[in-house]
Formats: structure tokens, sequence, C-alpha cells
């Protein structure tokens, strides 16, 4: 019978030890992406990685810090706080719909205030 040895290089070892950054591991999204297309209530939260560019992007964001969950996730993220116009990743969490969403101004971004609607996304860490 044959027998068969493995050799480990160092190279191999540091490439099995990587960390993955955010970045990394983040898909990558457009900036009018709506969190109702990429993740849903029962997914849990979901990471994706916003580009550069998005607040003079055209699309809509409905709320303030609890947004709808047909807003344009990037923008929403800036308005947030999470990211600047540079980009950067993101975690989502969808949640229940609430009655109503409260317009605001942060971060160089206004949303719009709406009325109920039934699924909305919130920004953690």
């Amino acid at each position: 019978m044959e027998s068969t040895s493995v050799i480990t290089t160092s190279e191999t070892v540091q490439m099995s030890t990587k960390i993955l950054t955010t970045e990394e591991t983040a898909p990558v999204i457009g900036c009018s992406t709506t969190a109702d297309s990429i993740c849903s209530q029962q997914s849990g939260p979901c990471r994706f990685t916003c580009p550069a560019g998005c607040t003079a992007d055209s699309c809509d964001v409905w709320g303030t810090t609890m947004y709808t969950a047909d807003s344009c996730v990037c923008k929403a993220a800036i308005h947030d706080g999470r990211i600047t116009d540079v980009g950067g990743a993101i975690t989502l969490n969808m949640a229940a719909g609430l009655s109503s969403y409260q317009s605001s101004t942060a971060h160089g971004i206004t949303t719009i205030s709406f009325g109920s609607w039934p699924l909305t996304v919130y920004f953690s860490d």
C-alpha cells in the first residue's frame, strides 16, 4: 500500500489562520439597494458593504433610526451615522413595521416621513 505524507508550508499556515476583514466578508451592494431586497426578518443580522458616493444617489429614505424596509440602506446608514459617504460595512436588522416613521436631517441626508409600513430596518454594530 502506498503511503501519503502531507507537507505544510509556513505560507499555507498563514493562509489558514488569516482573519478576514469586514469588507472581505460582506458583499458589496449598490447605493440604491433596499433592505427588503437583500435581507429578511427571519435571516437575523445581514452584513453588507456600501460603496462610496451614496449621498448623491437619488433614492429615498423614510424614517429616523428606524427606517422603512424599502429605504435605500446605504443612504440610511449614512443618515444614521454608521458610515460616511466614503462607504463601509453595515449590519442590517429587520423588524416588524411601525405605525409611522419620522423625517429628519442628519449627516447631509434628509429623510421623509411616512405612515405605516410592514417591515422596519435598523442598524447595529
